[in-house]
C-alpha cells in the first residue's frame, strides 16, 4: 500500500525473541531480570489436564479490560484475552489477532489485516466489526473506562472488510501499537457485551486460550477453550492449552497465601514478602521468580507549590539525604533494586546518569539547607523564621509504602528535616492530593514505554488526566517536550528526547526515587511451562502440571 510504513507482517522470525524476549520457566529456573532470560526447559513431556490454582492478592471487582486501572488485572488477563499485536519484549511487536499492519507515515492511521478463523468464547466470529465495536465502546462515556487514555486521540475505526480495519487518530499516535499489546484494548465479543450489558465485567468473553466459567469476588474460574488455535508463535505451542482450568483465588493476606502454597492448595502465589525469598529459594519443592519491571519506580513526589519545597535547594538536599541502596537492603533484603529517578532501570531510554546525580551525601544536604537559611533548631529539626522544617507525606497504607516512608523519614531527620507520615486508603489519598494537602505524595506505574514519565511530570496531570503529577510541577517547555516525544515516530530520536527530559527532572529535583517495582512469585516445582512477558504478565497457555 503506497504512502504507508510497513510495520510488521507474517513470516517474520521470532527465534531470537524466544531466547531473550520473554521468560519461560521450567525446573530450577530463576530470573535475573524481566525480558532477559529464558529458563532451562524441563526434559519431561507436557501432560494435558489438571487445575492450576493461583492465589492472588489484589481484589478484582470486574474483568472488563478498560474499566479498572490495575496492573494485577492486566497480568491475569494476559492469558484470557488476545491482543491484535503482542509485545513480549519492549518495542518488539509480533502478530496476534492481526497478522500484519501498516502505519501511515504521520502515524495518524493504522491498517490491520486480521487473522481468519478466530472466534470468541461464545462461538461468534472475530472480525473487523468486533474490533470497531471494542474501540468505540471504550470511548463511550457510559462505560467510564479509566484506561480510555490508551486509545489516545482516537477518531474512529473503518471496517474495510471482514478481516481488515483502519484505525484513525486526530493526531500522530505512534504509541498505538504499544497500547494495543496491553490488555485494555484487547477485542471482546460484541454479542457478549450486548447480552450482559452492565454485567459484562463478570461475564467476560474474549478469544484467549481459557474461557470464563465462574466469577465471584473470592474465586474466578477459567476453563480451556477447546477451539483455540491461534497462540503466538513465540510460545512454541500450537492448539489448546494443556491445563483443563485455571482457578484464581483471592487471598489478600500474605501469610495465608504462603500457607496455601506450602499445603499444596495453590501452585502459584504472587506478592511474596521479600523476607521469605531466601527460605523458598532453599526449598527444593518451590521455585522463586523475581521480576523487576519497567515503568515508574516507587516515587516520592515533592510538592513544588508548598513551602519549603518551592525552594529547589531544599528539594536537592532531600535527594542527597536519602540512600536508596541502604533502603532496599534494609526493607527488601537486597531482593529489589534501588530506584533513583523518574524511570525504572528496565525501561527503554533509562538515563543511567541519575544514579550518580545525587550520590548519598548528608554533608551536601546540610550545606544546601544552610544556604537556604534553615538552621539547626530544637530536637535537631531545622528552623527558619520561627518555622520548623516539617513535611507531610500522604501515602496509600500498603506496608511497603509506609515502611519505605519510615526509612526515608529517618534519613531526613539525620539532616534536620522532619517528615510526618499519614497513611490511608488509595481513594482517600487521591482526594488529599487533589486538595493539595501534601508536601510529599507517592506514585508507581508498570509500563514498558518511557512515555510513562508523562504521568508524574506533565502539568495536565496535576488535576486532570491521570492525576499523577502530585509534585504539581508545571513547566510549559517541559510539557511541550513531553508532547513532542509522545508523537515522535523515530524510535531512536524518541528515546533521546526522553533521556533529555530525565536530566531536566533530575536537575529540578521534584521527584525522589526509592525502590524499583518488583514482582515476586513463588510456584510449586511441579508447575511447568509458565511464561512471563517483559511486564511480568502470565502466559498460562503452555503451562502444565507434572504428576
Amino acid at each position: 500500500m503506497s504512502g504507508r510504513v510497513r510495520v510488521h507482517g507474517p513470516g517474520s522470525s521470532s527465534s531470537n525473541l524466544n531466547r531473550r524476549a520473554f521468560i519461560g520457566l521450567g525446573i530450577g529456573a530463576g530470573l535475573a531480570g524481566a525480558g532477559l532470560l529464558t529458563a532451562r526447559p524441563s526434559a519431561a513431556q507436557p501432560v494435558r489436564g489438571g487445575t492450576l490454582v493461583h492465589a492472588f492478592r489484589d481484589p478484582i471487582n470486574t474483568l472488563d479490560p478498560p474499566v479498572p486501572n490495575s496492573d494485577s488485572l492486566g497480568r491475569l488477563l494476559n492469558s484470557f484475552l488476545d491482543p491484535l499485536v503482542w509485545q513480549p519484549e519492549a518495542g518488539k511487536f509480533l502478530p496476534g489477532l492481526a497478522t500484519s499492519w501498516q502505519m501511515a507515515p504521520d502515524a495518524t492511521r493504522f491498517t490491520f489485516t486480521l487473522r481468519e478463523g478466530v472466534k470468541f468464547h461464545d462461538g461468534t466470529p472475530f472480525n473487523g466489526a468486533a474490533v470497531k465495536a471494542t474501540f468505540d465502546r471504550i470511548v463511550d462515556p457510559q462505560l467510564k473506562a479509566l484506561l480510555i487514555g490508551q486509545l489516545g486521540p482516537y477518531d474512529g475505526t473503518d471496517v474495510l472488510g471482514d478481516h481488515q480495519v483502519r484505525v484513525r487518530f486526530k493526531e500522530p499516535y505512534p504509541l498505538f501499537l504499544h497500547y494495543l499489546s496491553a490488555t485494555a484494548l484487547r477485542p471482546v465479543s460484541p454479542a457478549g457485551v450486548k447480552k450482559w450489558g452492565a454485567d459484562f465485567g463478570q461475564n467476560l468473553v474474549g478469544t484467549g486460550p481459557f474461557a470464563l466459567t465462574k466469577f465471584s469476588p473470592s474465586e474466578i474460574v477459567f476453563e480451556r477453550f477447546a477451539d483455540y488455535n491461534w497462540a503466538p508463535a513465540f510460545l512454541d505451542h500450537k492448539g489448546p492449552a494443556y491445563l483443563d482450568r485455571v482457578v484464581l483465588r483471592l487471598v489478600p493476606e500474605s501469610s495465608t497465601r504462603l500457607i496455601a502454597l506450602e499445603k499444596g492448595e495453590s501452585q502459584l502465589i504472587d506478592f511474596v514478602p521479600d523476607g521469605d525469598v531466601k527460605r523458598f529459594r532453599s526449598d527444593p519443592k518451590f521455585a522463586v521468580d523475581v521480576i523487576p519491571v519497567p515503568g515508574l519506580p516507587q516515587l516520592l513526589q515533592l510538592n513544588v507549590t508548598k513551602p519549603p519545597l518551592d525552594d529547589k535547594r531544599v528539594r536537592q538536599a532531600i535527594q542527597y539525604a536519602v540512600d536508596q541502596k541502604k533502603l532496599v537492603d534494609v526493607l527488601f533484603f537486597g531482593v529489589r533494586r534501588p530506584g533513583y529517578g523518574v524511570l525504572a532501570s528496565p525501561t527503554p531510554g533509562y538515563w543511567k546518569g541519575v544514579e550518580e546525580a545525587y550520590r548519598h551525601s548528608p554533608d551536601k544536604a546540610k550545606a544546601l539547607l544552610d544556604a537556604a537559611g534553615w538552621k539547626p533548631g530544637a530536637g535537631g529539626i531545622r528552623e527558619k523564621d520561627g518555622q520548623r522544617l516539617s513535611l507531610l507525606y500522604i501515602t496509600t497504607n500498603r506496608a511497603e509504602y509506609t515502611q519505605a516512608g519510615e526509612v526515608v523519614q529517618d534519613m531526613l531527620r539525620q539532616v534536620g528535616i522532619e517528615m510526618k507520615i499519614d497513611a490511608m486508603s488509595n481513594a482517600a489519598s487521591l482526594t488529599k492530593y487533589q486538595m493539595n494537602e501534601h508536601h510529599v505524595g507517592r506514585l508507581g506505574e508498570i509500563n514498558a514505554d518511557p512515555g510513562v514519565m508523562t504521568y508524574p511530570v506533565h502539568s495536565r496531570n496535576i488535576r486532570g488526566g491521570t492525576q499523577g503529577n502530585r509534585s504539581r510541577y508545571s513547566n510549559p517547555e517541559v510539557d511541550a517536550q513531553l508532547d513532542a516525544a509522545a508523537k515522535e515516530i523515530d524510535p531512536r530520536k524518541r528515546l533521546q528526547m526522553y533521556e533529555a527530559l530525565q536530566k531536566t527532572v533530575t536537575e529540578e529535583a521534584f521527584i525522589l526515587g526509592t525502590f524499583e517495582q518488583t514482582l515476586i512469585h513463588v510456584r510449586s516445582r511441579n508447575l511447568e511451562g509458565l511464561v512471563y512477558d517483559n511486564l511480568g504478565r502470565f502466559f498460562f497457555h503452555k503451562t502444565w502440571l507434572k504428576v
